[in-house]
């Protein structure tokens, strides 16, 4: 297995009140659907990095997920990001690619996956992320040649410090569904009036 996948859900969700990758999208939940993609990923494993609402995320997922806790979590989402990366080395350790992914973008799929590691072979670069109103962002594909350099970030970033440190070094795909995340009540029914109507 040579990619690891790593699915951000250790925030709060402060704003929302509950867990959104919970959340029912049609007769799935938002996690359910990410899962199902990730699960398509040839030669890859999936690890789904909980945090404050570790115990709710545990009764509820089943399937072929490895669940990592972070108890480091409010520290920001660096911390798990951080916490998954060492549990793929300890589990994977032949993991050539990391793809980091976050469990609010239920247009995620397999295909764009593919395109990620695809792009990264085709251009040689280290990083490839998708893109999506001109921000890079996740999901993002590392080469191993970052697995020293991703510990050390730190805070609520992400990776996106090193996006930029790294510029040169970053190829992207296009991922425009990639503009709807989910933050609040108000969110959560747009992006389910656009994830419903594209399943028409």
């Amino acid at each position: 297995m040579d990619t690891a996948v790593i699915i951000l859900a250790g925030g709060a969700a402060l704003r929302m009140q509950q867990p959104k990758m919970l959340l029912p999208f049609g007769d799935k939940r938002l996690l359910d659907i990410l899962l199902d993609e990730t699960w398509k990923l040839p030669s890859s494993v999936t690890y789904l990095v909980t945090g404050c609402h570790h115990q709710l995320i545990e009764e509820q997922i089943a399937g072929n997920v490895k669940l990592v806790y972070n108890a480091q979590w409010p520290d920001g989402m660096a911390s798990s990001i951080k916490k998954g990366l060492e549990t793929v080395l300890l589990q994977q350790p032949e993991a050539k690619y990391l793809i980091i992914a976050v469990s609010d973008q239920p247009f995620l799929n397999v295909t764009l996956l593919q395109q990620l590691i695809s792009e990264q072979k085709a251009t040689g670069k280290g990083i490839v992320a998708a893109v999506y109103n001109d921000t890079k962002g996740t999901p993002v594909l590392f080469t191993e040649k970052y697995f020293d350099i991703l510990p050390g970030l730190t805070g609520d970033m992400g990776a996106k410090t090193i996006l930029k440190a790294f510029s040169d070094d970053v190829a992207t795909v296009p991922f425009p569904e990639g503009a709807m995340d989910i933050d609040t009540p108000e969110d959560y029914q747009t992006v389910l009036s656009a994830y419903l109507a594209s399943k028409c």
